[in-house]
């Protein structure tokens, strides 16, 4: 890693995963490493790390087992026995460690991780990551709550794996733990492991899975064979731009702009007043994307394209030809501010539109009715469920109408899945677009995100309108075929 530059870069962290343990216990009741894999030790390694300017990282289950490929009882974890496995930590000189979470009761799970916190800063190691597979605590408290007084980082969704089904299930779960400032400085979100290097993704796949974990500010953690190493990866792993933006003083992630039927938006504030910018390709096809900045509330602004490594100046909006799956990652600098006209917006609540096809009324104690639009899809070819609003006015006939809505099918370990459910949007009975819509949280009652964009089209501006969703024909694979819940949607008067 040193040969290569990636120490000059900042990957500074050496990480032993799984499997380093044995079986049995130390005398002293601590876990201890397996003979046979490390014959001198733990502490040799650790201390020709650190001597090279690194830092050092061990792995752990706040639980009584550990996870391992077989899945069986065998290895033993840190639940009851945390002081003395931080002991040990700390004799390695440790200062981050990766907690898992095999084998533990989920109603056990806050107190298990911070009796190992304390144990942990007991003995001064305050770097801990909560490898919960963003379970919620107590039913449906978010991760990104119950962890934040015990650990500085928090697994936001299960484990990743090879292939961009992967990569796009991850980022679906945390869209909304960026969208509500809950990652950040002392806190951050943990997407898992860089799949960068490893079978099943192409290079634009693998580069785009690097700038959303970049623009997440998520930790970069090298997985693949770093010593054969081909240069397209090292190219990927070395791009200083996206670096600096995961690195960047303010910690402040990107956020979701806009999600189009083709291509996502993300953007997010840097230190010094400048704005880091992706644009995903979400089709599988590729094609041509503009952006507005005045989407971004800039007017002009230089540009920096991270990936091509060239600058422009000036300017108010962005091309971006992008291949299957790849994205554009830009740096945004001198920006002019751009002030939005005032305009007005009208509510309506899901539980005012019509109900068809099997679609019904559900309880949302954070709709202002106490009621949201349920059971809207389903696998039918027809779309299934669907709920119209009818009796709408506006003033503009093709626009970005925002839509409160509630999506907690989630993808826990050993499952697939998107983390995203369909719908089917029209304007009049034509003019559809099919959005897939992001986890908004954990309690399908309380969970609404607010305010998600869909640019919709065929509004008339003298005679009433009808917006009717319903689910994606056949449904969203992988899925229960379901559109989310419907708490709301506000249109441009």
């Amino acid at each position: 890693m040193k040969q290569k530059g990636f120490f000059d870069l900042g990957y500074t962290m050496f990480q032993i995963d799984c499997g380093w343990f044995s079986k049995e216990r130390a005398a002293n009741g601590s876990m201890t490493y397996d003979k046979q894999t490390f014959p001198d030790g733990i502490s040799p390694l650790s201390k020709y790390a650190i001597s090279q300017g690194m830092q050092w990282g061990m792995y752990t289950g706040a639980t009584p087992y550990q996870c391992m490929p077989d899945y069986v009882e065998d290895w033993p974890a840190s639940q009851y026995h945390e002081k003395a496995d931080a002991l040990q930590f700390a004799g390695w000189n440790t200062v981050y460690v990766k907690a898992d979470n095999c084998f533990g009761p989920d109603d056990t799970l806050v107190q298990r991780y911070t009796n190992l916190s304390n144990a942990l800063r007991d003995v001064g190691i305050n770097g801990m990551m909560v490898c919960e597979w963003a379970l919620p605590a107590n039913g449906d408290v978010d991760p990104a709550v119950w962890t934040k007084p015990i650990a500085t980082s928090w697994r936001v969704a299960a484990d990743i794996a090879r292939g961009w089904d992967s990569v796009f299930r991850i980022t679906n779960e945390a869209i909304h733990v960026m969208l509500q400032g809950n990652s950040g400085p002392g806190h951050y979100g943990d997407m898992d492991l860089l799949e960068v290097g490893n079978p099943g993704m192409t290079q634009s796949q693998q580069a785009t899975h690097f700038a959303i974990w970049a623009m997440f500010k998520s930790a970069l953690m090298i997985s693949t064979n770093v010593v054969d190493m081909p240069s397209e990866t090292q190219s990927i792993l070395s791009n200083t731009g996206l670096i600096a933006i995961n690195q960047d003083d303010l910690g402040a992630p990107v956020r979701l702009i806009q999600r189009y039927p083709d291509y996502d938006v993300y953007a997010g504030p840097l230190s010094g007043g400048d704005m880091a910018v992706l644009i995903v390709d979400q089709s599988g096809k590729g094609g041509n994307y503009y952006l507005d900045f005045n989407s971004l509330n800039v007017s002009r602004a230089d540009v920096h394209d991270l990936i091509a490594n060239r600058e422009w100046h000036y300017f108010s909006n962005w091309f971006a030809k992008l291949q299957p799956y790849g994205s554009s990652a830009l740096r945004l600098t001198n920006i002019q501010a751009y002030t939005p006209p005032a305009v007005r917006y009208n509510y309506v609540e899901g539980s005012s539109g019509v109900l068809d096809n099997g679609a019904r009324l559900v309880d949302c104690s954070a709709c202002s009715s106490g009621k949201a639009a349920g059971y809207v899809g389903g696998k039918q070819s027809d779309g299934g469920g669907s709920v119209t609003f009818t009796g709408i006015k506006t003033s503009k006939a093709t626009q970005n109408i925002k839509i409160n809505y509630i999506n907690c099918e989630i993808i826990y370990p050993n499952e697939s899945g998107p983390n995203a459910r369909g719908a089917r949007i029209s304007v009049n009975g034509a003019n559809s677009v099919n959005i897939l819509f992001p986890v908004s949280g954990y309690s399908w009652t309380a969970s609404v995100l607010p305010d998600f964009l869909v640019e919709l089209t065929g509004f008339s501006t003298s005679e009433p309108n009808n917006i009717t969703i319903t689910g994606i024909p056949n449904g969203v694979p992988n899925t229960s075929g379901y559109a989310p819940n419907i708490a709301g949607i506000s249109i441009l008067a």
